[in-house]
């Protein structure tokens, strides 16, 4: 009993060393990746993000989806880069929320719903993601999607107006609303 226990705690220990480990790894391949989309190395930046990808990484998600809804890009894809953005959207992914929020706000690659952009822009919100703070605070400014409601406006425009980390100057914007 004793030596099963001893073997299932050394077992356990490995798992957490494995993730320990790769964690880091999977962060600095998909800091590589960013930078070779920004040096417009896409091959290389897929080549790189579809195996994080593969392991469910969000970020590699929301940046392989962008790179496949992107046209500029030149890997048009929109069903693919739609799956790979909803993927990212139910790992909680914050600029991924944000975006499959702006696609149904204008109607890109998805039936126009602004019910559901607000949906995804409550959802990023509360998750503290800055933008999705800001736009959510203004689609109930606006009553865009739902009624105007000042009070839910006023509760989003104050938390962006402090998320520095994502907006920047943006927040002094929030501010004024």
């Amino acid at each position: 009993d004793f030596k099963k226990n001893l073997i299932n705690i050394n077992r356990f220990f490995a798992v957490c060393l494995i993730v320990i480990i790769t964690i880091p790894l999977s962060a600095a391949s998909v800091t590589v990746a960013e930078s070779l989309l920004s040096q417009g190395k896409y091959e290389t930046a897929i080549t790189k993000l579809e195996p994080l990808a593969d392991q469910d990484d969000p970020k590699a998600l929301f940046l392989l989806s962008h790179i496949y809804l992107t046209p500029e890009f030149k890997f048009l894809n929109i069903p693919k880069g739609l799956a790979l953005l909803r993927k990212a959207v139910f790992h909680n992914y914050g600029p991924a929320i944000d975006t499959l929020a702006g696609l149904y706000l204008s109607g890109d690659g998805v039936e126009k719903s602004e019910a559901r952009a607000l949906n995804y822009y409550i959802q990023g919100s509360f998750l503290g993601y800055g933008p999705s703070q800001f736009n959510c605070g203004i689609m109930y400014k606006e009553g865009q999607g739902t009624n105007k409601d000042p009070a839910k406006a006023y509760l989003h425009l104050c938390l962006a107006s402090l998320n520095k980390k994502d907006l920047d100057d943006v927040t002094i914007d929030a501010a004024r609303y």
